[in-house]
């Protein structure tokens, strides 16, 4: 769990699993729990996820022919170095490193900027896991930035550099770089002793074309496609006025999309 602090709120986010013991804060913020009871403004969301009980051979039989030839090629003729770093491992440098990467895929694509404040956040709670694949003379092709609790691997970001280039060998080397990264990512998680590796997060609908290609490369891992559940709990007088923020916010943006 991680707790922030917005405004004259505080407010607390926790994964997977529903709290038996409550903590002191204004906002209890689920993420990916099973099912959606006595939780507001609840929203279900979709993933896909690999069985870590499974033998290291069962798992990697299931990929796709395709990439498991681009991973064996990414290991053994491109011989990318992958690297798993736990919190304790991680330095404010490599994190800086890993924003600035992030910031240039934010020009590229409009998506929202890396926070910084909850990545430090989930370090210092120790469930923060980064992990990078590298050239042999150490130029960094592909980053994963990782949550881990109750058992779950889950990825937040992933950083592939060099997507853009124009050269085809290069985009071809980063691709195999970042399958090789999840497959070593997965045999790190196994050994650890987690349950679930989570390829964060499954695009339901139909019309944006970057997120269906997202999912043709999570599809290529073969994992099982699960549906869960976020929402919020408001708690003591401050979470009555959360909720009443809230909820009138939620109605003022459908009242401007309506009339947009």
């Amino acid at each position: 769990m991680i707790i922030m602090r917005y405004g004259i709120f505080t407010v607390a986010e926790e994964y997977f699993e529903i709290l038996g013991v409550i903590p002191s804060v204004d906002v209890l913020r689920y993420r990916l729990v099973p099912g959606p009871e006595n939780l507001l403004e609840v929203e279900s969301q979709s993933t896909v996820t690999i069985d870590l009980g499974q033998p290291e051979a069962d798992i990697f039989k299931k990929f796709g022919k395709d990439t498991r030839n681009e991973i064996r090629r990414a290991e053994t003729k491109d011989l990318v170095v992958c690297s798993l770093l736990q919190s304790h491992e991680i330095s404010d440098p490599m994190l800086t490193e890993l924003e600035l990467h992030y910031r240039h895929l934010v020009r590229l694509k409009g998506i929202t900027p890396l926070n910084l404040q909850r990545i430090r956040l989930l370090r210092k709670q120790g469930q923060l896991f980064l992990s990078k694949a590298d050239t042999p003379d150490g130029a960094t092709l592909a980053w994963h930035v990782y949550l881990v609790a109750h058992r779950r691997s889950r990825l937040l970001h992933s950083v592939s550099l060099f997507r853009e280039s124009q050269e085809p060998a290069q985009r071809a080397l980063v691709g195999r770089a970042n399958r090789l990264l999840h497959w070593k990512d997965i045999i790190g998680f196994k050994q650890c002793g987690l349950a679930l590796y989570d390829l964060g997060g499954y695009y339901l609908g139909k019309t944006d074309e970057s997120k269906l290609r997202i999912n043709q490369f999570k599809d290529e891992f073969h994992g099982e496609l699960r549906t869960e559940y976020n929402g919020l709990k408001f708690l003591g007088v401050k979470g009555a006025l959360a909720k009443i923020g809230f909820q009138s916010f939620r109605l003022l943006a459908h009242a401007f999309s309506r009339t947009a």
